[in-house]
């Protein structure tokens, strides 16, 4: 019980922060992608999974995990409430689900100037990453496959130390993709390095038909650049494995590895851009 405490506080406390949200557009299509990755660069073991959302709508879209499009609905939807009756309410839906280290970010991206923003909460401050990316595929269109019964052709890139290869379908003609791919002249099917250290593969793609925001936290947000944002994740987890093995930190049973559990935390450190 005292693990299972500490692992929802360590993942769950930083995705019910807050109550301040804004729309920023309405969703026309909704995607589903599975994220597979490598968490430890030096142990190909172990391999975690996280569940992603894509939300593609007139002027933007928006990546992030599945637990962050359900705290940001659910807190949207209960704004004007008690803050701490509303946390209650967001962390009794959200508590069932795993967030794991390394999908913690959202990509917004501007569909017409391509400009890019990645934004994440770490360390109690709020951080963006923001670029204009414009992606030099090379089609490879000879190479079909059929996957999630959608026929699918090659195309590859290089992108911030690592080289992809993505699969993509002219059966949904929407030039987006997971994480902060695109340009593509169909949806990306299925994304993965050349090491398949990260994986992305769409599990289900839908029209909306009704009003679906888009959510995004109202927050004043620090412009870093890419090598500070890796800086500032890996000085995170180092935060918390000191605070774990303060004795002051947390009263815990016998049966607690702090140890190990900060092992674990240092082991979250295959991020997906290399530099």
């Amino acid at each position: 019980m005292a693990k299972y405490f500490i692992s929802i506080l360590l993942i769950i406390t930083p995705c019910v922060k807050s109550q301040n949200y804004i729309s920023i557009d309405n969703a026309h299509y909704i995607g589903k992608y599975l994220y597979d990755f490598q968490d430890d660069s030096l142990n190909s073991d172990s391999r975690k999974q996280q569940d992603m959302m894509l939300f593609i709508g007139s002027k933007y879209s928006l990546f992030e995990n599945y637990v962050d499009f359900l705290s940001d609905s659910l807190f949207y939807n209960i704004k004007d409430n008690n803050p701490q009756a509303a946390l209650g309410k967001v962390f009794a839906k959200t508590s069932q689900y795993r967030l794991e280290s390394l999908a913690g970010f959202r990509v917004v991206k501007d569909l017409s100037t391509h400009n890019t923003s990645l934004k994440e909460y770490l360390s109690l401050a709020y951080y963006q990453v923001n670029e204009k990316i414009q992606f030099n595929w090379e089609l490879i269109d000879e190479q079909t496959k059929i996957i999630s019964n959608l026929k699918c052709k090659k195309a590859i890139c290089y992108y911030r130390g690592r080289n992809y290869t993505a699969w993509y379908t002219m059966e949904i003609p929407i030039s987006e993709g997971p994480y902060k791919f695109n340009g593509l002249p169909g949806l990306i099917v299925k994304l993965y390095d050349n090491k398949k250290q990260h994986i992305f593969t769409l599990e289900s793609f839908k029209k909306i038909t009704y009003n679906r925001k888009m959510f995004i936290e109202n927050k004043e947000y620090k412009d870093i650049n890419c090598e500070q944002y890796r800086q500032t994740k890996t000085n995170w987890a180092l935060e918390k494995c000191r605070n774990i093995q303060d004795p002051n930190f947390l009263q815990t049973s016998s049966d607690v590895n702090l140890m190990e559990i900060a092992a674990r935390i240092k082991s979250h450190n295959n991020y997906i851009e290399k530099y």
